[in-house]
């Protein structure tokens, strides 16, 4: 164990629903779906069936999670329904709608993104109108869900937000040039990506990937080397080897996977779920033992990896960080309850009744975190195999 920070990423990257949506009968028709069964912890006793059947007899469930973190009173949860509900089209459109009028900048972000994803035409429109929103990375993401809805509108302007020293901004730029698919960005992205903004080498690294990610979308499969390196080379923060192989995995890297067979007997256990999930998502079920142990990761578990790890490591630097974490109980239950988290996304990607039941039992955890992340996997996976 390394170091203790966790990469939630993006899912990688909060709204009120209005008295439309619930008048819409939505709630309604979610917790009928759940029969006469009086608890969650009861329905989970009676699934039974295949991964997909599985999975199924979760989606209400799901969806009532996705509802609840909608009205989170926490940004980055509202921002993380807008991001999942994108795999449950039926109900998208009003929530994305409210999304975008949200307060917080985060969560406008979030649905722009997703309307592009979609396509959505319907709200092409109003997508196009906030080109004029006050935050940047807002008006970076309404130019792709404008771009992507079919609407004409002026891309330049994501070229001068490219340079900016804002490493946030900077970075969503790059994430949604990869995303349009305009390779006639790529040369602009290979300059860009050796202009040296950020003094820290962590911060560095996070660049670098990014662009890379980039530049592969767009067809310079050439930069795969960029991201590689970082899987395996040490590094202070083991949050870049984190980003490095989960960024390999969406990129379907086949050649990552005797690499990542070996990365499944890291001593830590984020680049251990990490590389069990790039494997998940190469149709591989080789890291499915780490991923069902992870995805019971406690606060128990917590104390116990740390412990080892002062007991070999306890000189280092780092090393009073994590004598304060083993004092911090709440800490602690929020680093087990990420970790969880982590795996239901690989879990999700695994087509068996075992990873299946798991991620259906994360939709009852303590953590809404965990919760969300549990439905995203189950959304996605029905979404991906065409279940309906």
């Amino acid at each position: 164990m390394n170091n203790m920070k966790i990469n939630a990423r993006f899912i990688g990257k909060h709204l009120v629903l209005s008295a439309a949506l619930m008048g819409a009968g939505l709630l309604a028709t979610e917790n009928a779906a759940w029969g006469q069964l009086e608890t969650f912890e009861q329905q989970l006793d009676t699934l039974t069936g295949s991964g997909n059947a599985l999975l199924k007899q979760g989606e209400a469930k799901a969806i009532e999670v996705i509802l609840n973190a909608s009205r989170s009173k926490n940004a980055f949860y509202r921002a993380n329904s807008m991001e999942v509900i994108v795999h449950a089209k039926d109900r998208a459109i009003p929530m994305l709608q409210l999304g975008l009028e949200d307060e917080s900048s985060v969560v406008r972000f979030a649905a722009l993104i997703s309307i592009g994803k979609m396509q959505e035409q319907s709200l092409g429109k109003r997508a196009a109108e906030m080109i004029d929103d006050p935050n940047a990375s807002v008006r970076a993401a309404a130019i792709f869900a404008a771009t992507k809805c079919g609407m004409e509108v002026d891309a330049s302007p994501l070229a001068q937000m490219l340079t900016s020293r804002d490493l946030e901004l900077r970075g969503n730029v790059v994430m949604i040039l990869g995303m349009m698919g305009n390779k006639s960005a790529i040369p602009m992205l290979a300059d860009m990506s050796r202009a040296k903004f950020s003094a820290a080498d962590s911060l560095r690294d996070v660049e670098q990937v990014q662009f890379a990610e980039a530049m592969v979308r767009l067809g310079r499969t050439e930069a795969l080397d960029t991201i590689r390196v970082r899987a395996y080379r040490p590094a202070p923060d083991d949050g870049i080897r984190v980003l490095a192989i989960s960024t390999l995995g969406k990129l379907h890297d086949a050649n990552m996977m005797p690499g990542l067979k070996k990365i499944l007997d890291d001593e830590n256990v984020n680049v251990r779920v990490a590389a069990a999930t790039a494997m998940a998502e190469l149709d591989s079920d080789t890291g499915k033992s780490v991923l069902l142990k992870a995805a019971e990761f406690s606060s128990e578990d917590v104390k116990k990896s740390i412990e080892a790890y002062l007991a070999e490591h306890g000189k280092r630097s780092d090393s009073e960080a994590y004598r304060a974490l083993l004092a911090n109980e709440a800490a602690m239950s929020q680093f087990a309850g990420q970790v969880r988290g982590q795996a239901v996304f690989g879990l999700g990607l695994l087509d068996d009744a075992d990873a299946a039941r798991a991620v259906v039992k994360m939709l009852d955890d303590e953590l809404e975190q965990a919760r969300l992340s549990a439905a995203a996997a189950l959304l996605k996976s029905l979404s991906r195999q065409g279940v309906k």
